[in-house]
């Protein structure tokens, strides 16, 4: 876990203890063991940790909560030689984001590329991952618990991910299952779990907003029937002066030069490297196109590309229109934004989410966006990560200015 989290959480007036992963510690009437992120785990999900919730009494009633980043095979290991004993429930997260036809999240790439995938039905295909390929290596669980990919982004037309609701999840997963109970349980719902068959109740004190929820998948279905295109807008203000403007291009222009570095060995980097030949035929050096949206003091676009040979972005003169024709990486975003990103008002998944669109002659984790998760995470530039979250702590009334 990051310092700069732990800073912050200091700041709230918590003591903070760090833990070493499989320890058991005693809280009450529970043992609770963390179990750090699979070695395999995407590079900005490995500070996510893995919990193991046991009664302190008997150490078969336990829950392994595995939400974001692979299973340890450490814990499996434990499991497999009996000195754990094997979880009757585990937690798993959706995470699939799956936005419909024609809709622009992160993860779309604006290149018309056949996914394999997609040939496979994308729901079939989400149980297999997080209901058997997410749990191999582990003996039959009775219970599983999905979570997650229930966020909303407010600023794109299609409402709530394809497959977000983790309730017909389930129901489907049950009628495909032969041993095993799966929950995707709505806000409120609790699953009581003290043998192989765990049941579905209610707290008093969270209640469904179904009104919400019902403007939601209309949202969703109305967005299906009649898909559109929404061009991205900036998160941040645009710029106050030509001045200040003027002084976050030398900045962003600089920041590029730092970028450079990190890109050339990122898998983008060797993804570009490796690719010899495009649209119109044979490549240059520059194959990694930067396109930051500007329209303000009479300049609309600034377009830099990243030349592989010299390991730097050069300003080249490209029409916005031809970029995805002349360079198989690239991406758009507003200069405010970047500007924001790399001087700690936003973070990577804030801008990412709402305010990119790319393209890749690659893999999901072979792109720009993704290069960036790493070069921008809290791990890589905590420095950053803390100005956003002081700034955050410092607005509550519990902290003093």
């Amino acid at each position: 876990m990051p310092k700069c989290v732990t800073d912050s959480i200091e700041m709230l007036g918590f003591k903070v203890e760090r833990i070493l992963t499989s320890v058991p510690i005693n809280i009450g009437d529970l043992t609770v063991m963390l179990f750090a992120a699979d070695d395999e785990t995407i590079i900005w999900e490995k500070r996510v940790t893995a919990l193991r919730i046991a009664a302190r009494e008997n150490d078969s009633l336990n829950v392994f909560i595995a939400v974001d980043a692979l299973i340890s095979q450490e814990y499996k290991s434990l499991v497999e030689q009996g000195e754990l004993e094997a979880p009757l429930a585990i937690v798993v997260s959706n995470n699939s984001s799956i936005v419909p036809v024609k809709g622009v999240d992160a993860r779309t790439n604006k290149l018309p590329m056949e996914n394999p995938h997609e040939r496979v039905m994308p729901g079939l295909r989400l149980l297999y991952i997080i209901l058997l390929d997410f749990l191999d290596g582990l003996p039959t669980v009775p219970n599983l618990i999905i979570c997650g990919n229930g966020f909303v982004n407010e600023t794109k037309p299609f409402g709530p991910y394809l497959f977000a609701n983790n309730h017909d999840l389930a129901r489907n997963a049950n009628e495909l299952a032969v041993d095993q109970n799966v929950f995707g349980p709505y806000p409120g719902e609790k699953i009581v779990v003290s043998t192989n068959k765990g049941t579905l109740g209610s707290v008093e004190w969270i209640t469904l907003n179904k009104e919400a929820f019902r403007q939601l998948v209309d949202k969703q279905k109305s967005f299906i029937d009649e898909p559109f295109h929404v061009h991205t807008k900036p998160i941040l203000s645009k710029f106050a002066s030509l001045e200040e403007q003027e002084n976050a291009i030398e900045k962003v222009e600089k920041e590029l030069k730092y970028l450079a570095r990190s890109l050339l060995v990122s898998p983008v980097g060797i993804a570009a490297i490796n690719i010899n030949e495009y649209l119109n035929g044979l490549l240059g050096s520059k194959r990694i196109v930067f396109h930051f949206k500007v329209n303000n003091f009479g300049t609309a676009s600034l377009i830099y590309a990243f030349d592989l040979a010299s390991t730097s972005f050069d300003k080249v003169d490209v029409s916005p229109d031809d970029l995805m024709h002349e360079f198989p990486f690239g991406i758009e975003m507003h200069l405010e934004d970047f500007y924001g990103l790399i001087t700690g008002k936003i973070q990577i998944w804030e801008l990412a989410g709402t305010a990119i669109e790319h393209w890749y002659m690659s893999d999901l984790f072979s792109n720009v966006v993704a290069s960036l998760f790493t070069i921008y995470g809290e791990q890589v530039r905590p420095d950053l990560a803390s100005k956003i979250y002081n700034r955050a702590l410092l607005s509550l009334d519990t902290i003093d200015g």
